[in-house]
């Protein structure tokens, strides 16, 4: 039998709409070769967004072959949950083949044995990357994905030193990314949108060469700004924003890549866990503390360290278990001043309080936070602390999609399910078992 070569593109929450317009409107051949693939739509149970309908859930569904009711990772960094083991590590192991994964969202490495590389998502707070030199290039990334609100020039220096150390001698991948930001910079692109597409395009290009110098035999990466564009700059009325075209166009420009450096009969999956549809216009707000302490500074808490997420939500995590439960009676407490609760919180362990922004309307401009009935601080004007992150553009949906080239998909499958798809698949090249370890 061949060894196997199979390849999983987590294009996060792409809307084959949106896509398939992209390809109509622009010269984008790569993404229009794999929209004609042969499609299979995926379901899940979760139905509510902030509430397991999210991506920091969906994917541990892919990854682990369970449903979130099972595997129970309902927020970011909830990485060591025992059911958070993702498919490839056993599968590898039983099948005698080597893995590498790049940002994969809320999962963990597990174990190093068969692993070529690994990179998490800058916001697993647990995970550190594999090998040890790749944490170079994690520390930039980590920092501005938690502090994008309120960065501070000296830690960027210090991350982006830390990252071009990282760089090292890998020229090709920097070539790249310099090429294609420096023609970004010259066309006056300049902003959040940009960068998150041009690191987006950074990690890729680590990843393309990482998994050719390894020759890796299952190999996955995690591209983020496509979600994130959808979001925020996705028209309803059919106009292209210039940073959706662009989005679009790396997009094309990394598949392009990679189909060049595939063989013909390799597995290739490009896949989303879920999906977006188009709310522009439906005046959803999605606000972000403007720095990650300022509840605790103003409700007057105790803390060890703060782990901020994607967007409205923060993990505390606290020396003892009366810290947290102070904070977790004041935070739950505190309310908008028309009496809207301001936060929903979860408590994840005795020292660990995961909370999030509960409101997503839009606020007068002197809208202020109350403790409530409780006693605690004065009122405190929301925009002293809270600003909006973005007025959304697009939301996230139950459905999802998956072009395969070189595997056979069911036409329809839960997002739990494509785990023993994959893993079926490896198991013929292989001519062997992933129930028990490789002899």
């Amino acid at each position: 039998m061949q060894q196997p070569s199979l390849t999983i593109v987590e294009l996060n929450e792409f809307n084959v709409e949106l896509l398939s317009a992209g390809v109509n409107e622009f010269d984008l051949p790569h993404l229009a070769e794999v929209l004609s693939w042969p499609r299979a739509q995926t379901t899940t149970a979760d139905a509510i967004e902030f509430e397991g309908l999210d991506p920091w859930v969906q994917w541990v569904n892919v990854h682990t072959g369970l449903p979130s009711q099972t595997h129970g990772a309902l927020r970011l960094g909830e990485t060591d949950l025992p059911a958070n083991r993702p498919f490839w590590v056993d599968a590898c192991e039983a099948l005698d083949l080597t893995w590498g994964a790049w940002g994969v969202m809320n999962t963990p490495l597990v174990d190093a044995t068969r692993c070529d590389f690994f990179f998490p998502d800058p916001w697993s707070f647990r995970e550190n990357a594999h090998p040890d030199a790749l944490n170079r290039l994690l520390a930039l990334p980590r920092y501005v994905s938690k502090h994008y609100m309120d960065l501070k020039t000296a830690k960027v220096l210090s991350g982006a030193l830390l990252l071009l150390r990282g760089l090292g001698g890998n020229w090709p991948a920097t070539s790249r990314f310099l090429r294609t930001g420096l023609r970004q910079l010259m066309a006056g692109h300049a902003n959040a949108h940009t960068a998150s597409t041009l690191f987006d395009y950074l990690g890729f290009s680590l990843w393309l060469d990482l998994r050719r110098q390894h020759q890796t035999d299952v190999s996955i990466i995690f591209l983020n700004a496509l979600a994130h564009l959808q979001h925020h700059v996705w028209s309803r009325d059919g106009r292209w924003h210039p940073e959706m075209r662009l989005g679009l166009e790396v997009v094309d420009r990394m598949l392009g890549e990679l189909l060049a450096t595939s063989e013909g009969q390799d597995a290739i999956v490009v896949m989303n866990a879920l999906s977006q549809r188009n709310v522009d216009g439906d005046d959803i707000h999605i606000y972000r503390q403007i720095r990650a302490e300022s509840i605790l500074e103003w409700l007057d808490c105790r803390w060890r360290s703060v782990e901020p997420c994607m967007t409205d939500e923060i993990n505390v995590l606290f020396q003892d278990s009366r810290d947290a439960d102070h904070a977790e009676r004041l935070i739950s407490g505190v309310r908008l001043s028309d009496g809207t609760p301001a936060f929903s919180t979860d408590r994840i362990s005795p020292t660990q309080l995961f909370y999030q922004i509960a409101f997503h309307h839009r606020l007068s401009a002197d809208t202020c936070l109350t403790c409530g009935d409780q006693s605690g601080p004065r009122d405190i004007p929301v925009s002293d602390v809270i600003d909006v992150h973005a007025v959304r553009t697009g939301s996230h949906v139950p459905t999802g999609d998956l072009f395969a080239r070189g595997i056979e998909m069911p036409a329809a499958l839960g997002n739990h399910e494509v785990a023993a798809c994959l893993v079926r698949h490896l198991e013929t090249v292989t001519g062997r078992s992933a129930q028990a370890p490789a002899s």
